[in-house]
């Protein structure tokens, strides 16, 4: 076979991070959301009376992607830093 490599990523954190590779290999991007969403609905359904929530690891991750998980409780984590 010829022609250039091909970079299969998963759930970049940025898009921009596409552009870092050179043009002498192909990236494509994929994305196991659904997977993600498909997990949650599963667990929601085995145990109907515990409540389900997504927790995101800061602020900027809850704004980009909270539309995603309306119909669940949200955890936002947050870090505090004391002192210098």
């Amino acid at each position: 076979p010829g022609g250039l490599p091909t970079l299969v990523t998963y759930d970049i954190h940025w898009l921009q991070e596409q552009f870092y590779f050179t043009d002498r290999i192909l990236v494509e991007l994929k994305s196991a959301l659904s997977l993600g969403l498909q997990a949650l609905a599963a667990a929601r359904a085995e145990a109907p009376d515990e409540e389900v929530v997504v927790a995101f690891p800061d602020d900027g991750a809850h704004k980009k992607m909270k539309g995603l998980f309306k119909d669940y409780p949200h955890i936002i984590c947050d870090k505090v830093r004391n002192g210098d």
